[in-house]
């Protein structure tokens, strides 16, 4: 059934709601609670919440009904919310508790009474708006132990996303070797674990990949010309939001060389991101998000391949190759000189970007020059082994 959460008459925005206190009106009979409304409701359609902005850009989402029953209505809501997004995320109990205590503390803040729902609606919706894209209300009851007992119809946003923890410049360098179907989240690294946590959530995310890297410079010279050396040292965790653990670590020690400073850094910085994208890309293609999967395979060709050992040597730098997935096959026609790769790869289109990838990985063991490249195709020509 489609959903209209922002329509006055079924969300009763602007309803005109009994409370205990008195109601003040102006002399022309203008109610100072429409103004506030009307504030509330620009907030809603501005994107006032950082997670609001991702509402308008979800593809994909499902409803579902959750039951919550609890102390209060409000605990009971704040339940039910966490249970269907529990169903349709995967979310373990770590996450499902922590999410409810936050949907709690959201309702609460700022509420002096129980009994404006649409006010409810309002706060979660524009917080968690990556995430929970509506609720409605379809029962309430009363259980023979008082419990307040609340069915909810929740749509649910399924978009993947990852929110990443770096600089601006590094997420830069970093979002084009990822799969174009997830959403890419940039933070500038400046947030406890805790607020990320709640951001990540907010905006729908599945991952969040903390990068911490330090920088130092140094003069050098090389055949007679001065240039300079960044030392390029940090660490990449990832966080799966379904857990809310570590789920992979990867300390790295760069260099990049360039005529200025900034040369350098960025000669550092694509060797960095090529070595943590490969692992990246195979958490986001291990998270189930069945409705954007858009794996496919490519076959890649390299001839004349002479010696074995150029092939073992070019196992290990497959598998930590962006776009890719996983090793599929390998076969050498000896007789023809000709080594067959098959590779898996996260999303369908993407085998052209990755053959000057793959291209530049295979350099200390074969140049190699491009010789043709389709969506399930690369071959290419060893110029030398």
């Amino acid at each position: 059934m489609e959903r209209h959460p922002f329509l006055q008459e079924e969300w009763g925005i602007g309803e005109q709601k009994k409370s205990s206190g008195m109601v003040t009106t102006l002399r022309n009979g203008f109610d100072p609670r429409n103004l506030i409304l009307l504030f509330v409701t620009l907030l809603v359609s501005v994107g006032a919440w950082q997670g609001a902005r991702a509402q308008a850009t979800c593809t994909t989402s499902r409803s579902v009904v959750a039951v919550g029953e609890a102390a209060t209505e409000t605990e009971a809501i704040a339940v039910a919310i966490a249970q269907a997004i529990s169903q349709t995320r995967g979310f373990f109990v770590l996450a499902r508790e922590y999410l409810k205590e936050r949907f709690l503390t959201t309702l609460r803040e700022g509420r002096e009474s129980a009994e404006y729902e649409t006010e409810y609606y309002q706060e979660i919706v524009q917080r968690y708006s990556g995430l929970v894209l509506g609720y409605k209300v379809l029962n309430k009851a009363t259980s023979v132990l008082g419990l307040k007992q609340i069915e909810l119809e929740v749509q649910i946003c399924l978009d993947p996303g990852i929110l990443i923890v770096a600089s601006e410049e590094f997420v830069s360098a970093l979002k084009p070797l990822l799969p174009t179907y997830w959403k890419v989240y940039p933070q500038p690294p400046s947030k406890s674990t805790r607020e990320l946590f709640d951001q990540g959530f907010a905006l729908g995310a599945s991952l969040i990949a903390e990068v911490k890297e330090t920088v130092a410079f140094e003069d050098i010279r090389v055949q007679g010309q001065n240039l300079i050396r960044a030392n390029l040292n940090g660490a990449l965790s990832v966080y799966d939001l379904k857990t809310m653990e570590v789920v992979y670590s990867e300390p790295f020690r760069i260099n990049g060389v360039g005529t200025t400073r900034k040369d350098a850094y960025q000669d550092a910085l694509s060797k960095v991101v090529l070595r943590i994208a490969g692992p990246l890309t195979k958490f986001i293609s291990d998270t189930p998000f069945a409705e954007q999967q858009q794996k496919s395979l490519v076959r890649i060709l390299l001839s004349p391949v002479k010696r074995r050992s150029s092939i073992e040597a070019m196992k290990p730098r497959i598998e930590k190759l962006p776009f890719v997935t996983r090793l599929v096959s390998v076969d050498y026609a000896e007789s023809e000189r000709r080594l067959g790769v098959v590779l898996e790869l996260a999303e369908a289109g993407s085998a052209c970007r990755l053959a000057e990838v793959f291209r530049e990985q295979m350099s200390g063991i074969f140049r190699l020059q491009l010789r043709n490249c389709s969506d399930d195709l690369i071959d290419y020509l060893v110029i030398y082994e």
